[in-house]
């Protein structure tokens, strides 16, 4: 089940971005702009006269702030979590959407259909009826789907909201400050032009756009999505790894329970050959039908996997993954009988009367040089007998160590994942964001960007700070704006579409860089890591830049991490002379004079007595980016935790009880000399025990190393080259190996009460 479910959730979740992206028939090159003449016009001057264009199409799009949205007189998105949405009518052509039947959307007059994840944050479900507030008006709506939408459907972009074509007309035809017209550009390459030469010609004209994407780029934004089915697949690989342990230990285990039958059936004259048969013909059918029965349950394995996948993408059972599922039960027979071949072969070497005598020749007896009683004497006799056993029979330890390892590493790693993604500070910093306490954001503001109006915007700015400083919280605020620009070195077309951000008033020596300085003449730059990696440039190298159609060079100076626009960013310095004309985005970030100022009680404080302002925390911008992520993963490390106790309590109750039955006369024999039942007990517990601890420390550094490469290697897809992994030393090293001690010590306990039944006659049974 594991295996074939596994390999129908890593080939499902491999392919549906791609395959959702050409069902939706996402175009190669997708720019999104301001419905300007002047844009619109330089745009189609390109797309007109460019051989690497095929052909192009133009649809209408609404940016809204999600604030428009109601439940009757309540306000659907809290306020600390206002962003810009889109609003747009039904695609026809490219970029499609889909309902959660797979079905292109099709929507009645007064119908929406709202992204999944509004669905399940907000809990706004099929039938509820919510409002659009545009200026003074406002319109009722029925939710009638929830969409699958490959383009706009990661947590990492803004999302889309559909409606009917009228209903969207209708919207489009009014003039409020409450809608901003952009335009979308579907763009189809010519045969043979690959996306990075369409938008390296694009970015030389020096169009002002909101942003560009490509379908790489929306594969990518799925990146941390993907990070659940990766864990989840290493998980279910590790499971695997452990079951054929476990089958092997059981295989071994039962050939040597049967070595007397063995013996009497070599002493009539019955080969080696035909008494492996006789294993091989049991474990081949044995095999069989647990792998027809798993094949069938992969299936049901595999949806509860996919559930997330099946809510974003078009998932299909086809005969791929049918396939891949059949061929892995069909190994999972095929190691079966490998496993039991294997461990037959010692047949061929055992004489009749080493088998009868169950495997020993007489001879083992030998004495311990590894560990002594008389230099150990306040050690109890029981501890140092499971210390004797563990140095001078270690195999027999072997596959619990093993599963003890893997099992901690299964616990450890997702923890470490998960602190790390928990960590709000350390996160946002990756997103090259200033040093903040709060984001402020009024109408004011937004309208003061629209218009192309600084002298509004610095009026607004002062205002908002004079209310905190009433309030007694003096805060200094400044404005966060990223313009889409086009870099390149040497060659204009090889280029890269960026982020060109810049700090409004705002020394750049308070951002954070990982190498160089910070840029501060008009001249200078500082560039994201993927960035310098990307062209192969480095501190003092230049480079030239398409911003606000004119092309400058610019000297580096600095190295930053920034996982915004997917670590396609550079930093401008403060004398650049950066307007709002055309900005892709725009943040207002505020930092109190006083450093113990409570955050959330201010934010509390001003929120209340100041309704029109819009303001939210460090938390609140963290939640945005990466609320829905860490609850999966949150989720998905509480079932792991389940699952690996639960196979821990049930591999160490195996084992335990396999090992014991084969020393039934040591025990009986002990019994004989004395030794009570309490000392036989701690004599079995203490040595699983020991391993557990041993297996906890090797698993514990091995997760380390592995939960490092995993986060370091997801995130450098994202521009992040340097992120360090988050230890709670609490959890990591008491309380989650505590849950894992209890646990084996509970399956020992509950798989010992053989020795109770052990009577001093069945010494007797001793070779």
């Amino acid at each position: 089940m594991l295996m074939a479910g596994s390999m129908n959730v890593l080939y499902t979740t491999s392919t549906a971005i791609s395959r959702m992206m050409k069902t939706a028939n996402v175009p190669v090159l997708s720019l999104y702009s301001y419905d300007d003449p002047t844009t619109n016009k330089q745009i189609e001057d390109w797309v007109g006269t460019s051989d690497k264009v095929a052909s192009y199409q133009r649809d209408e799009m609404l940016l809204i702030m999600s604030d428009s949205f109601y439940s009757g007189s309540k306000q659907i998105v809290p306020k600390e979590k206002i962003r810009s949405v889109l609003l747009t009518a039904i695609p026809k052509d490219h970029s499609l959407v889909f309902n959660q039947d797979n079905q292109p959307m099709d929507l009645g007059a007064g119908e929406i259909a709202v992204p999944m994840a509004f669905h399940k944050e907000y809990d706004v479900n099929i039938g509820d009826t919510m409002s659009i507030h545009v200026g003074d008006g406002q319109k009722e709506f029925t939710v009638a789907a929830y969409e699958k939408d490959v383009v706009f459907g990661t947590d990492m972009i803004m999302k889309r909201f559909v409606i009917n074509d009228a209903d969207f007309a209708a919207y489009r035809a009014l003039d409020s400050s409450d809608l901003i017209n952009l335009n979308f550009w579907a763009i189809d390459t010519a045969g043979g032009v690959s996306y990075r030469a369409a938008a390296s010609e694009f970015g030389s004209k020096a169009i002002n756009v909101l942003f560009s994407l490509s379908t790489d780029s929306i594969d990518t934004s799925y990146i941390i999505s993907k990070l659940v089915a990766v864990v989840m697949i290493i998980v279910s690989l590790c499971l695997i790894l452990i079951s054929f342990l476990i089958l092997r230990f059981t295989i071994v285990f039962t050939v040597q329970e049967d070595y007397r039958e063995i013996g009497v059936m070599k002493a009539i004259g019955i080969r080696n050959k035909a008494i492996r048969r006789l294993y091989l013909i049991k474990y081949f059918a044995i095999s069989l039908a647990g792998g027809v029965i798993g094949f069938f349950l992969s299936f049901l394995y595999a949806g509860v996997m996919l559930r997330n996948i099946s809510d974003l993408f078009i998932t299909q059972k086809n005969a791929a993954s049918v396939l891949l599922s059949i061929i892995s039960s069909g190994l999972v027979v095929a190691l079966s009988l490998l496993f039991c071949s294997i461990c037959t072969r010692k047949i061929n070497k055992v004489s009749v009367v080493e088998a009868i005598r169950m495997g020993n020749t007489g001879e083992r007896f030998s004495k311990s040089r590894k560990i002594h009683l008389s230099k150990r004497r306040l050690m109890k006799t029981s501890d140092f007998l499971s210390w004797s056993d563990l140095m001078n029979g270690f195999k027999k330890f072997a596959i619990l160590t093993i599963t003890f390892v893997i099992s901690t590493m299964l616990i450890i790693v997702p923890l470490n994942i998960i602190n790390t993604l928990k960590d709000t500070d350390a996160m946002l910093s990756l997103f090259g964001m200033p040093s903040f306490d709060v984001t402020v954001m009024t109408a004011k503001m937004f309208s003061s960007a629209v218009n192309a109006d600084p002298e509004g915007m610095e009026i607004e700015l002062t205002r908002v700070e004079s209310i905190f400083e009433k309030e007694g919280y003096p805060l200094n605020l400044h404005v966060e704006l990223a313009k889409t620009a086009n870099l390149y070195t040497d060659n204009s077309e090889d280029s890269l579409n960026v982020s060109a951000c810049q700090g409004l008033n705002y020394p750049t020596e308070k951002y954070l860089y990982t190498e160089g300085s910070a840029p501060k003449l008009k001249n200078e730059i500082a560039v994201s890591t993927k960035i310098a990696e990307y062209f192969g440039i480095s501190i003092g190298d230049s480079v030239a830049c398409n911003l606000q159609e004119v092309t400058d060079t610019f000297l580096i100076t600095g190295l930053y991490q920034c996982m915004s626009n997917q670590g396609a960013a550079v930093r401008l310095s403060e004398d650049y002379p950066l307007t709002f004309n055309g900005f892709s985005g725009i943040n207002v970030y505020g930092k109190f004079a006083d450093n113990t100022a409570d955050t959330s009680l201010v934010k509390k404080i001003m929120q209340k007595s100041n309704p029109e302002l819009t303001i939210g925390s460090s938390k609140d911008l963290y939640i945005s980016n990466m609320g829905s992520t860490v609850s999966a993963i949150d989720s998905m490390k509480n079932l792991i935790l389940v699952v690996v106790l639960g196979i821990t309590f049930l591999i160490t109750s195996l084992i335990v009880r396999m090992l014991i039955s084969r020393e039934i006369p040591e025990i009986a024999m002990l019994k004989s000399i004395g030794f009570r039942k309490g000392d036989l007990r701690r004599w079995q517990i203490g040595r699983i025990v020991i391993v557990l601890v041993l297996s906890i420390v090797v698993g514990t550094v091995l997760a380390g190393t592995i939960g490092s490469s995993l986060v370091a290697g997801v995130f450098s897809l994202m521009g992040a080259t340097d992120v360090p992994l988050i230890i709670v030393p609490l959890q990591v090293y008491l309380i989650y190996p505590g849950l894992l001690l209890i646990s084996t010590i509970l399956a020992a306990a509950c798989s010992i009460g053989q020795i109770k039944k052990t009577q001093i006659w069945e010494i007797n049974n001793q070779e």
